[in-house]
């Protein structure tokens, strides 16, 4: 029994760290690292090949966070109350990223990797804005289930015991 608990406590904390490192590294290298790479460089197009590169281990940390969390929730928080917006948040999570693995290539066709040149700079414009805002809907998505399942842990008041669940 002790084992049993202390084996869902880990596979939890591993769920955890692993969203943190995407949720988190997602957040960080939009906030920090793209201006700064931009001011370090010296263009957009320069910080565009390095995220370029990052985006690709990002990527396979959110599928790998979104696997985890679904084993998570079917061991601890289906049933429960917000188990359902926790589920939606979780297909939704499922079907960006799964986008995000597409425009990746859909963006790249439009580089010289090895020169280091976009070759269609409009169309890429345009690609790459899809991608964006695929991205902030996957930390939107990401922000809603993390609420979700936060609200799914908090025991209910007891004087909200007898109505029922909106």
């Amino acid at each position: 029994m002790f084992e049993a608990g202390l084996c869902v406590r880990c596979m939890r904390t591993l769920t955890h760290a692993v969203f943190a490192l995407w949720f988190g590294g997602v957040t960080f290298y939009a906030l920090f690292v793209i201006p700064a790479g931009r001011r370090v460089l010296g263009s957009h197009t320069a910080q565009g090949f390095v995220t370029r590169e990052v985006s690709i281990a990002m990527q396979w940390v959110g599928a790998i966070a979104i696997a985890l969390l679904w084993v998570d929730w079917q061991r601890t928080v289906r049933g429960r109350r917000q188990g359902k917006r926790a589920l939606l948040a979780l297909l939704a999570l499922t079907l960006l990223q799964a986008v995000q693995f597409v425009l990746h290539p859909w963006l790249d066709a439009l580089l010289d990797a090895g020169a280091k040149h976009v070759v269609d700079a409009s169309g890429f414009y345009l690609r790459h804005r899809v991608y964006l805002l695929t991205t902030a809907a996957l930390f939107i998505v990401a922000a809603w289930y993390l609420h979700s399942v936060l609200l799914a842990a908090i025991p209910r008041p007891a004087y909200d015991a007898g109505h029922e669940q909106r």
